[in-house]
């Protein structure tokens, strides 16, 4: 299986994995983790209000804001506006700015009108991590007097509130205790999940655990005890009690009754996911069982005999693209090795006289190669990813029949994409040369890739599927792990049958084998027992694999310990090119130059592929709407339509209309 459809799989595995833990939430530049609220109410119908915020910063957000929408019939207005960082339980006080920005300044904040809102906003650090901000403000006339009553009605976050809060609680409490808990009547408006208590005669609680954005929550308090906001600015002589219950029960009755049809939807949709997800199970369980008879009926290709080392080479005749093929098939594409199938095709070009390698003698230490082409060859007698090659290389060499390697390099920047388009030729070359030889059988590699895609498509779908039901109708685990096991087991399976039939014949798998044994035999020859001494010689052309599979350096260093002659400068002069390796620093800076040329034709062609390609306008971030910020929280205060409503003491929940 090749390292793309590798990570492919692994790709969708993961993607499986996180959708079955969690819910698909919208990802921001921070995240708020908490909002807490601390409203008092004074006896001059005023209501002095803090919120601290836990916010986890991931790096980009630089003003956090709230807006107030104004409305004399409902409170007089915002005053006494402070901000303050919490670190380590020490308050940093924000300074004020009298002039609206889009970017506040950092420890800066600013309160007043924008657009038609109140607006706070404030300047925040942005280092990552966990921040807590504490913004503070007074509600001025928040508390309206009756005859019968004081009411509260505020609402604490509103519906365009854009970013979702792990946990949302406060607390509001009265100037004084009330006689009897049952003066003090509380309801709570928002998400069914809300929660509000009258904790004793003088503090009220509340609680929403997520708040999803969309909704709102807000809180209304009756205080039979009138007389204890004596100082009110907002009164009536009217009586507004009954009105306010009848109000509240209606509601109450109302969600209550949306609560109930919500309970009968859950039990539908549990037991009827219940029944198809069993039935998916049972499909893909019987798909499963028929692969697995496949498995055990289609025996896997492997080695006729496992060889710890192979000392010969297994086909002299194979080109070095053809053995890189062969040796990384199933563990690497060759475009992957592309700079070690050049690398070694050149040095056995070399020996066969195609080329020739000479170091620049005045060059910094002994460095510089120069490639000489021999002229008068015929390069059909070659291989045809090795003719291949040898035509790239008279293309870069031209009238002189010569290069370096920066003139190597500076031809296949230039030159980027007929560069890489004859280099791309390679691989079809060397797969066909060895469908030729009896290695690799096309027509298993498609059973492969259909094994495989198939595995990839059901685990994709299968993906997709447990976003959209886990992120919409929120079918419950159980149900989806009745589905999900099976068709995690049929693509196994499928991924199973794709690695029996991978494209290798019985003697692909068997040379690919000997390959890999040289390669062993090359790397701890000067400790085998019992060796037989090759020519040194010979070693040119064992060389010509090491370059391929990536140990040259390892060989040569066995070289230099099994033979003497190796640092015998006149013998090696007669050499196609041990001597450069041995006494030059020729084999490191040649191999680098060619990874060098590789690397920079692909930049230069991924240069130019994204300066050539139409697009929209770009630019820096954005965050959606706004320009100064990712997210924009309103909070209003009531409105006139209602959502879901929540409450405990005394009504239940419900809706308003």
């Amino acid at each position: 299986m090749g390292k793309t459809k590798k990570i492919f799989i692994l790709f969708a595995l993961i993607l499986l994995a996180f959708a079955i833990s969690y819910k698909v939430n919208a990802v921001s530049d921070f995240e708020l983790k908490k909002i807490e609220f601390e409203a008092v109410l004074n006896e001059n119908g005023n209501m002095d209000v803090k919120e601290r915020w836990e916010v986890k910063i991931n790096g980009e957000t630089n003003t956090l804001f709230k807006t107030f929408e104004p409305d004399s019939s409902k409170y007089g207005g915002i005053t006494n506006v402070s901000v303050a960082e919490i670190k380590e339980d020490e308050y940093y006080n924000f300074s004020e700015s009298t002039q609206w920005k889009n970017h506040v300044n950092t420890d800066y904040f600013h309160a007043l009108y924008y657009k038609g809102d109140f607006e706070i906003a404030w300047g925040v650090n942005k280092s990552s991590g966990k921040h807590i901000y504490e913004i503070s403000y007074t509600v001025e006339d928040a508390i309206k007097v009756y005859s019968d009553c004081a009411e509260l009605y505020w609402q604490f976050i509103g519906s365009n509130f854009e970013v979702p809060v792990d946990e949302v609680v406060g607390i509001v409490s009265l100037p004084t205790e009330v006689e009897t808990i049952d003066n003090m009547r509380v309801w709570g408006h928002g998400q069914l999940n809300g929660e509000i208590t009258r904790e004793d005669k003088q503090t009220i609680k509340f609680k929403m655990s997520p708040f999803i954005t969309g909704t709102y929550l807000e809180v209304r308090v009756a205080v039979l005890e009138p007389e204890m906001f004596t100082g009110a600015n907002i009164t009536s002589n009217k009586e507004m009690l009954q009105n306010i219950i009848a109000e509240e029960t209606q509601w109450a009755v109302e969600a209550n009754a949306q609560r109930e049809a919500i309970k009968r939807n859950k039990a539908i949709l549990f037991w009827g996911s219940l029944v198809i997800c069993t039935g998916i199970g049972a499909f893909f369980i019987w798909l499963a069982v028929k692969n697995f008879k496949k498995i055990k009926e289609t025996p896997k290709i492997v080695p006729t005999q496992e060889l710890e080392y192979y000392r010969d080479i297994p086909n002299e005749e194979s080109s070095p693209s053809e053995v890189g093929f062969l040796y990384y098939y199933g563990k690497t594409s060759l475009s992957m090795v592309m700079p070690k199938i050049l690398s070694s095709t050149m040095l056995d070009l070399a020996l066969k006289k195609y080329i020739t390698f000479e170091i620049k003698p005045e060059s910094p230490k002994n460095e510089e190669v120069i490639i000489k082409l021999i002229p008068d060859k015929e390069a059909d007698k070659l291989k045809q990813s090795e003719e291949t090659i040898y035509t790239l290389l008279k293309k870069i060499a031209k009238e002189d029949n010569q290069f370096n390697m920066k003139e190597f390099e500076k031809y296949a920047k230039k030159n980027n994409t007929s560069f890489l388009a004859q280099l791309n030729r390679i691989e079809e070359q060397a797969k066909k040369e060895q469908e030729i030889q009896k290695n690799f059988d096309n027509e298993l590699k498609k059973k492969h890739d259909q094994w495989i895609a198939k595995g990839i498509t059901i685990l994709v779908i299968l993906t997709m599927t447990v976003f959209f039901l886990l992120g919409l109708l929120e079918i419950s685990l159980i149900s989806l792990s009745i589905a999900i096991i099976p068709v995690v087991i049929y693509a196994m399976t499928c991924f199973t049958m794709g690695g029996k039939v991978n494209g290798l014949t019985q003697k692909g798998v068997d040379e690919q084998e000997q390959w890999e044994g040289l390669k062993k035999y090359m790397e701890d020859f000067s400790m085998i027992k019992d060796r037989e001494v090759p020519e040194l010689i010979l070693w040119e052309k064992y060389l010509v694999y090491a370059t391929l599979f990536g140990n040259a350096d390892k060989v040569l260093e066995q070289l230099k310990v099994v033979y003497p002659e190796f640092s015998n400068e006149d013998y090696m002069m007669n050499t196609t090119y041990f001597y450069l390796i041995a006494h030059t620093g020729f084999n490191n800076s040649f191999v680098n130059s060619v990874n060098t040329a590789m690397q920079r034709a692909y930049q230069s062609s991924i240069a130019a592929s994204s300066s050539s390609s139409g697009g929209g306008f770009g630019g820096g971030f954005s965050g959606g709407g706004g320009g100064r910020r990712w997210w924009r929280p309103e909070v209003a205060v009531a409105r006139k339509t209602k959502v879901v409503l929540f409450s405990k003491m005394p009504s239940l929940l419900y809706r308003k209309n």
